[in-house]
């Protein structure tokens, strides 16, 4: 389980709008930023901003890829199986499930 710093932090990352529409087109396919920000609107320098908080707690991934012309430029993808909001008996876990850990937060408590 995650501390609790750690945890709310992350919670802060997965439930903001444009980490959310980051997450859901990597998890798609692999993107890149101009993909990301032609289908949302939001501007490059937040996509990078998001995309950094979103590599540091290690839910993308990042590739370089050569494209056509030559050009290197690089490419996003999801780093986990699933992603979910679970609530029981009064608490709201988060769990992330990677190929190789299954992360929990406990996120939310109602007493």
């Amino acid at each position: 389980m995650l501390r609790d710093d750690a945890a709310d932090d992350l919670v802060e990352i997965v439930v903001d709008e444009y980490s959310n529409a980051i997450l859901t087109a990597a998890s798609a396919k692999p993107v890149t930023v101009d993909e990301i920000t032609n289908a949302v609107s939001m501007s490059s320098a937040t996509a990078y901003r998001r995309i950094n908080d979103l590599l540091t707690y290690d839910l993308l991934d990042e590739q370089t890829w050569i494209d056509e012309t030559g050009t290197q430029c690089h490419v996003y993808e999801a780093n986990f199986e699933t992603l979910k909001i679970e609530i029981v008996d009064g608490i709201a876990y988060l769990h992330i499930v990677q190929e190789t850990n299954h992360n929990l937060a406990r996120i939310w408590e109602y007493r």
